[in-house]
Parts: C-alpha cells; structure tokens; sequence
C-alpha cells in the first residue's frame, strides 16, 4: 500500500488518464541486465504487452485492455472512448489515490516508459507521478517522472513539466533498472466540465 503525507484535498478538473503504456526493457535469456546483454540488444522491446492491467475505482463499462494491446492511435477521432477509465466523476484522496498499475508478470531491466493519455483536447493532466518497481510497494525511490509540483500525493514535491496531450504521448527514459510493476498516478486535468477519472490505453 502507498504511504501518503496527509494534505489538503485540492479540487480538480478531470483526471481522464487515456494512457496508453508501453515499458520498454532488455529481453535475453537471462533478464538480469549485464555489460554483455547491453552490447548484444540494440533494441527495446514493448515488454508491457498484453500484460495484466489493473486500476483502483475503474469504470466498470470500460476495458483494461487497451492500456497494453500497443495500439495508442485510437485513442482520439472516431474511437476517443476506446480507453480505460480510472477515478470515473470522483474527486482524487492522496490518502487513497485512485490509479492504474500493470504487472509485467517477470522482472525486466527497464529504462523507458512511453504513456498516452486522451490527447484529442491537448488537455494538460496534473500533478503526474510514474513509478516503476520490482516491489508493488511503492517508494519515492521507483519515481521515474513526478509533475506534483505541490507535493498533493505527499511523494515529494515534482520538477518534471506538465505537458499539453498529444498523439506522439510522453516518453520516459531514465537509467535501467529491474522492475516489475509499473503504476500511474494522476490528480486532474485542465478541461472543466468533469471531476474525476482518468483515460488510460496503449
């Protein structure tokens, strides 16, 4: 379970994450990373597809699915509901956050994760906080991106930018490390005419 640093419960505009996840990690016989395994890979695989997808509050009408299946394209036009939604109309408690987590099923040495969120309305999601972990319990430790710049989730005040959504998503990289789970948290964007939730898919 995450620990929190209790805080004044801040009203937000919609946490829509329409993320979409793909983890990129050194896949070899062996998944502990080694100076030979770095010289032999010269490519990232997308080791967070197809992999088990969970979300604390879903929507239950919409699928975890389409946050690992690879296919971030639809997540605008046409297909803009084809997400999982996260949070849906409830205002965002740092004691206990709503979020969404995927579980690669193995520890991988990871360096990259590449998010989409719902980027039709170049909407600008706040206070964003990834962490990646061999460990469900997470730390300020596993933080490989933080935009909480006011300290809300109580993880330590953020540096990273928040960013307006687009269809190229957000990449992520940061020095390799072994890691199993992947989590996202997320308190609100900026589009005013719904509280709560988030959009997630790849």
């Amino acid at each position: 379970m995450l620990s929190k640093i209790s805080g004044t419960l801040k009203k937000f505009l919609s946490v829509l994450l329409a993320v979409g996840i793909l983890v990129s990690g050194l896949v070899t016989g062996t998944k502990e990373l080694t100076v030979e395994a770095n010289e032999i890979i010269t490519e990232l695989q997308n080791v967070a597809l197809g992999k088990t997808v969970t979300g604390v509050n879903p929507n239950l009408d919409t699928s975890s699915s389409v946050v690992t299946d690879g296919n971030h394209q639809a997540a605008t036009g046409a297909s803009a509901y084809n997400f999982y939604e996260i949070g849906h109309d409830v205002a965002q408690n740092p004691e206990n956050p709503y979020y969404i987590q995927v579980d690669l099923e193995d520890t991988y040495p990871v360096e990259k994760v590449n998010m989409w969120r719902y980027y039709d309305d170049e909407r600008i999601y706040f206070d964003t906080i990834v962490f990646v972990s061999e460990d469900e319990n997470f730390t300020t430790e596993d933080i490989v991106y933080n935009s909480d710049a006011d300290n809300f989730f109580g993880f330590g005040a953020g540096t990273d930018e928040e960013y307006a959504e687009s269809a190229e998503g957000k990449e992520i990289t940061f020095e390799p490390r072994n890691a199993r789970y992947i989590r996202v948290l997320n308190n609100g964007n900026d589009r005013p005419w719904k509280k709560g939730g988030a959009l997630y898919r790849n």
